[in-house]
C-alpha cells in the first residue's frame, strides 16, 4: 500500500494500484508531465505495505520519501530493465526489514536540511546517489550508515556524517566530491571488487577510509588527506601522481595488507 500528501486532484488520478501476483504497482508516468519541474510530485509518499511498490514509466519527485514495510524498486515495471530516477527533499527513511531496490539515479537536492536513514541491519544498496543540484547549497546529514554504488557530492553539496554520531558510508563504486564531505569520525569503506574505480575528494578529507575489496582497484584522482587511519585490507590503490596526507596521531595512521602502488606521488 501508498499513501501521500499529494496537493492536487491530476496528481492523485494519477495513481493506479495494480496488484498483480502480489505486486503492488505506483503508476505515475503522467505525474511529472503535470509538474513544474521545480515541484514535487509528492509531498510526503509512504510505502507501508507488504508487496512491492514499483515505479512505472517515469521517474519520480517527491518531497519525503518513507519506506515501513515491504519492497520499493526504481526498475520500470514495463520491462524491468529500465532504471528510473528519484529525487527527495527533505527526507527519506527506510525502516528495519525492508528492501530498496536501487534504480539510475536517487538525488537528494531539496533546498532544506536532508536526512537520509536506512534503518536495516544490512544497509540496502541505494545505487547512485547525488548530494545536491550542483547549483544552490544543499545538505544531507545522515541518520544511520548508509550504502551505495557510486556516491557523488556535486558542487554546493554537502554531506555530512552527523554530529556525534559519525555515521559509516560503504561505497562498491566510485566516489566524487566536488562540493563538502564533512567526514566527523565517520568511516567511509570502497569495497569495489573490480579495478576501474576513482577516488576525487575535493577539498575534504577522509577520518577513517578503509579499501577492502578483492579485485578491487582506485586511482586517487586528486590529493588526499586521511585525518585518522588509511588502510587497505584487499585490493589495490594507486597514488598516481597525487599526494597522500596522513595526519593521525594514535595507533597507526596507514595500514596496508592489499597492494599500494605509490607511482609519483
Amino acid at each position: 500500500s501508498s499513501g501521500g500528501n499529494h496537493g492536487n486532484d491530476p496528481v492523485a488520478d494519477a495513481i493506479q494500484s495494480i496488484i498483480n501476483n502480489g505486486i503492488v504497482r505506483a503508476k505515475i508516468q503522467e505525474v511529472e508531465s503535470q509538474q513544474n519541474a521545480n515541484t514535487q510530485a509528492f509531498n510526503a509518499l509512504t510505502h507501508s505495505g507488504a508487496g512491492t511498490l514499483q515505479l512505472l514509466t517515469n521517474s519520480l519527485k517527491v518531497l519525503t520519501f518513507n519506506q515501513t514495510a515491504g519492497t520499493f524498486s526504481m526498475v520500470d515495471a514495463n520491462d524491468n530493465i529500465t532504471l528510473l530516477n528519484m529525487n527527495v527533499g527533505s527526507a527519506f527513511s527506510l525502516s528495519a526489514n525492508t528492501t530498496f531496490t536501487k534504480g539510475g539515479t536517487l538525488t537528494f537536492d531539496g533546498a532544506a536540511g536532508i536526512i537520509v536513514t536506512d534503518s536495516n541491519a544490512t544497509k540496502q544498496n541505494l545505487g547512485n546517489v547525488v548530494i545536491g543540484d550542483g547549483v544552490t547549497s544543499k545538505t544531507v546529514t545522515l541518520g544511520s550508515a548508509i550504502a551505495a554504488t557510486n556516491l557523488t557530492i556535486a558542487a554546493n553539496g554537502t554531506l555530512d556524517t552527523s554530529n556525534g554520531n559519525n555515521y559509516g558510508i560503504t561505497v562498491s563504486g566510485n566516489w566524487s566530491n566536488s562540493g563538502t564531505f564533512t567526514a566527523r569520525e565517520g568511516a567511509v569503506t570502497l569495497n569495489a571488487t573490480a579495478s576501474g574505480k576513482t577516488i576525487t575528494t575535493g577539498s575534504s578529507s577522509f577520518y577513517n577510509l578503509t579499501l577492502n575489496g578483492v579485485g578491487g582497484g582506485w586511482t586517487l584522482q586528486d590529493n588526499t588527506t586521511v585525518s585518522n587511519v588509511l588502510t587497505i585490507t584487499a585490493g589495490t590503490l594507486d597514488a598516481s601522481s597525487r599526494t597522500i596526507t596522513l595526519s593521525g596521531t594514535t595507533g597507526t595512521p596507514f595500514s596496508n595488507s592489499g597492494t599500494f602502488i605509490a607511482s609519483t606521488s
